[in-house]
């Protein structure tokens, strides 16, 4: 069985000759022979899933340019000749460039304080000889300048935040010391070696680049913890050794520097755990436990707010709140163990290379938003035994009472044709839109139509959608029942906006001939107080009655939902002969709804979801929304579209309604799972 104490030697394995970990072999059962299993997480491992995307083989350090437009990678492809410098747009995530490191096992990446340079560190063999060495690339003209050599294997690298040094941590192997290689970046030459403890894998600095703090792993036994060395940067001298946990390998500082968090990877006798340290008595504070399964790196939040720790071992990422210095969310990772961290300067995001797992270790960068990974509204469900007693429900949190409503409108709730645009006019007349089977009025409804005491109904739609029996059960409800109904879904369209808007300006235009458009559109147009048109897209231009309906309705400004093959580009021109015209479209009709409710509030704290795959929860949904000036989205029926959560977090959204049962939004959605 293998030894705890070899865990970070497998870690530093993987960067030697393009040597692979072979912790990562090792199967559950092994990790529970070893101890490590008793890493309980703190807490409940949290539903969001962080999006990624393809790099290099065997990827390591990553580190942004201080403008955050590029971030610069490291990657060690076991059968390739050196390993490889990859910069990469922030943005888009497309590759910028690419060149050879000197060497093989590069794992450590550095980036200068003024943004022009990057220090790759690499290992090249397994010997403690001068056989490591450090490759400085030029990030302005994307070339290299060149390689720092004759060190023992380097493993991780920095510059001081005032950018005069830099330092490489040479680990050694067996039971030799590791020291730290002090560079001149600009002359590029070796100033010093700074004699440090055991294993040398990490290090910080204090935000003044007076003091450097470097973790030193030891042997991973009980008997031969871990240290810290806190050395002086002016003097190249070490001041103090601190004694830490077992095999200790990440380190952070807090940004206003009073503060380090060191990881401990533990045994298999001892749990794995972080250590908070304080800098000015250089002691052990608090010690927080169980943050998961061989913890690697660490690094803290530009706002200082959060430690987020690398659990290499259980392929999971931790959060540990600064102030409380507990684990309060724990994210799942796939693609490869967690190994290397850093935040976008501006603290949005939170990029980790994942190491890549099978041949050939094909590695995957995670980049988690960070807002929405730390997301955490309060959700609730509306929901009915039925499509019909859903929207009694939905009525029932739109218009609790007692006072009576002016309107209500009623809609069959077996096709979406008639009551897409009844949504706004609903809202803006004060009524819901309440569902009906097309043959038959539910008691359901029947019960709610009477505790809202309606002075008008309105039913959308001819008798072959709402039948004259229907009619005829509504009569005695309300002195006024009046059938909105056209020759066409087009013409009803219009003489549903005909009871809401005798005149407007707005008008949002989709499609009548599917659904998800217009519902999306419906919520943020009854919040606006404006219709939605429903027009066939297909068609080259508007017909002559559309045409005239919006001159007649002083209707001079639009916005189209979908793409040009969803509404037709001749009627986005046709609609500029009349006024300013704005399209929005994504590449499904999730990422429409996204953009649709991104574009029309730009604060609220409260939203709803509805599925985007059947019609009937939206269609009242919509009504609900509307009148509490909030979002509906329509979403994956098994999770939330990534795009939708992440708007939802940046604009701060506290509150969360899902709209249908579990039929039609599962579970997984109201732990707002992100796919």
């Amino acid at each position: 069985m293998r030894k705890r104490r070899n865990l970070s030697d497998d870690r530093i394995a993987r960067r030697r000759s393009g040597a692979r970990k072979l912790v990562a072999a090792l199967s559950v059962v092994a990790l529970t022979g070893l101890g490590l299993a008793a890493a309980a997480p703190a807490s409940a491992t949290d539903s969001y899933r962080a999006p990624g995307f393809r790099v290099g083989n065997n990827p390591g350090g990553i580190a942004f340019t201080p403008d955050g437009a590029r971030a610069v990678v490291v990657t060690d492809d076991p059968n390739a000749a050196t390993s490889v410098v990859t910069t990469y747009n922030t943005t888009t995530h497309a590759t910028l460039w690419s060149t050879p490191v000197h060497g093989t096992g590069g794992n450590g990446v550095a980036v200068s304080p003024d943004g022009t340079q990057a220090f790759v560190a690499y290992m090249n063999d397994t010997t403690q000889t001068a056989s490591g060495g450090m490759t400085v690339v030029d990030l302005v003209h994307n070339t290299t300048l060149g390689s720092i050599t004759g060190t023992n294997p380097l493993w991780d690298v920095a510059f001081t935040p005032n950018g005069s040094k830099v330092y490489a941590v040479a680990p050694q192997f067996g039971n030799t010391n590791g020291y730290v290689a002090v560079v001149d970046p600009a002359t590029r030459s070796v100033l010093t070696n700074i004699p440090v403890g055991q294993t040398p894998l990490d290090f910080t600095f204090s935000p003044d680049s007076l003091h450097a703090y470097v973790v030193n792993a030891g042997d991973g036994t009980a008997t031969g913890t871990g240290t810290m060395s806190v050395i002086d940067v002016a003097t190249s001298t070490v001041t103090a050794t601190i004694p830490l946990g077992i095999s200790p390998e990440g380190i952070a500082i807090t940004p206003d520097g009073s503060t380090l968090f060191v990881t401990n990877g533990g045994d298999g006798t001892h749990t794995s755990s972080v250590s908070v340290v304080s800098t000015a008595t250089n002691t052990i504070t608090a010690t927080i436990p169980s943050v998961g399964v061989v913890p690697n790196d660490i690094k803290i939040s530009p706002d200082g707010t959060q430690a987020w720790v690398l659990n290499w071992g259980g392929a999971s990422v931790a959060v540990i709140d600064v102030a409380t210095r507990t684990v309060v969310n724990r994210y799942s990772v796939s693609g490869g163990g967690p190994w290397s961290i850093a935040f976008t300067p501006d603290g949005t995001q939170a990029w980790v290379t994942l190491d890549g797992s099978g041949t050939p270790f094909a590695g995957t960068i995670a980049v988690f938003d960070v807002k929405s990974a730390l997301w955490n509204p309060a959700v609730s469900r509306v929901s009915g035994s039925d499509r019909y007693e859903t929207s009694v429900q939905v009525s029932q949190k739109a218009f609790p009472g007692p006072t009576a409503v002016p309107v209500v409108f009623v809609a069959t709730g077996t096709g979406f044709a008639d009551a897409l645009a009844a949504a706004a006019p609903a809202a803006k007349l004060g009524g819901p839109l309440l569902l009906t089977a097309p043959g038959g009025l539910p008691d359901s409804v029947k019960n709610e139509i009477q505790r809202l005491k309606p002075s008008t109904i309105y039913i959308v739609g001819g008798t072959a959608a709402v039948s004259a029996a229907v009619e005829q059960q509504l009569t005695p409800l309300a002195a006024t029942v009046t059938r909105v109904a056209g020759y066409d879904r087009f013409d009803t369209a219009r003489k549903v906006i005909n009871v809401g808007f005798p005149t407007f300006h707005d008008v949002y235009v989709a499609t009548g001939l599917n659904f998800p458009d217009a519902l999306s559109a419906s919520a943020a147009a009854g919040a606006k107080g404006i219709p939605v048109l429903l027009v066939n897209g297909t068609l080259p231009s508007l017909d002559a009655t559309t045409s005239t309906f919006l001159t007649n309705h002083g209707a001079n400004a639009f916005t189209v939902i979908g793409g040009p093959s969803i509404v037709s580009s001749g009627i986005q021109t046709q609609l500029a002969g009349m006024g300013p015209v704005k399209r929005i479209y994504g590449g499904d009709r999730y990422a429409t709804s996204q953009l649709i409710n991104s574009d029309a509030f730009t604060s609220g704290t409260r939203a709803y979801f509805a599925t985007g795959t059947q019609f009937a929860d939206a269609l009242s949904g919509a009504v609900l929304a509307a009148v509490n000036t909030s979002p509906l989205y329509v979403v994956e029926p098994g999770c939330v579209p990534t795009g939708s959560e992440n708007d939802l977090a940046h604009r701060g959204v506290t509150t969360v309604t899902l709209i249908g049962g579990t039929g039609a939004l599962i579970d997984a959605v109201a732990k707002l799972q992100n796919c």
